[in-house]
């Protein structure tokens, strides 16, 4: 069987491969793609292919959650830990979730043996990102009000969430001191929702966004009348 890394560089790439099976990284047959590869943050990877070893330490075929499926219910937060346990299980990846409430939302915090995925680089958040669509997707109903779902892989979601507002506390008083509107470009759909959040309570600021998919802009502006 043959399985594809990425990495900066082809140790780096090497290095996951070692990682994620458990090996020395020197150990591993590999062979380089002659293409040139981008991130979606417009990095440039390189691509190599790992021939899997005959035996990987503690490895075991992925599965399903081994416990029977709960039924499936519409913002049913067992369904919803069961989809996200099936994902990482299928992913070969064993992982521990708990679930707590959270304004209204269900945090989903996905606890991963240390240096399966670098939780420091941008694709972690993108991965974090499409595994929440797909746990919304299947858990949550079509009716308005309805549950939502957020993935926390690893604690980054809380540490973002403390940067964020630490960003919303420099923009309010940014803008309350100039009286100018001030546009943040290249936020993702989370934080600018943080930042919405942080400043709802604010009597001197409003936000809003405008514009299409990656392209949304967040604006940060002076109350009338203040």
């Amino acid at each position: 069987m043959i399985r594809e890394f990425f990495g900066d560089t082809i140790e780096e790439a090497l290095s996951k491969a070692g990682l994620r099976f458990g090996v020395d990284a020197q150990s591993l047959e590999y062979s380089v793609v002659e293409a040139e590869f981008k991130s979606a943050l417009g990095s440039r990877k390189v691509a190599i292919l790992v021939k899997v070893p005959e035996k990987v330490p503690g490895e075991k075929p992925a599965e399903p959650p081994a416990e029977p499926a709960p039924e499936k219910k519409a913002g049913s937060r067992e369904w919803a830990r069961y989809v996200l346990e099936g994902i990482f299980s299928r992913m070969g990846i064993p992982v521990k979730i708990d679930g707590q409430e959270h304004g209204g939302n269900t945090i989903l915090t996905v606890q991963l043996p240390e240096g399966i995925i670098d939780l420091r680089r941008g694709e972690s958040r993108e991965l974090r990102g499409a595994i929440q669509h797909l746990v919304n997707r299947s858990a949550s109903g079509e009716g308005e009000g309805e549950r939502r779902f957020i993935v926390d892989i690893g604690g980054t979601l809380e540490r973002r969430r403390e940067k964020m507002n630490d960003l919303a506390g420099q923009l309010a008083t940014k803008v309350t001191k100039s009286r100018k509107t001030v546009h943040v470009h290249l936020m993702d759909s989370q934080d600018r929702r943080i930042v919405h959040t942080a400043l709802a309570d604010n009597p001197y600021i409003s936000t809003t966004a405008s514009g299409e998919a990656q392209f949304r802009v967040l604006k940060v502006e002076p109350k009338k009348n203040r």
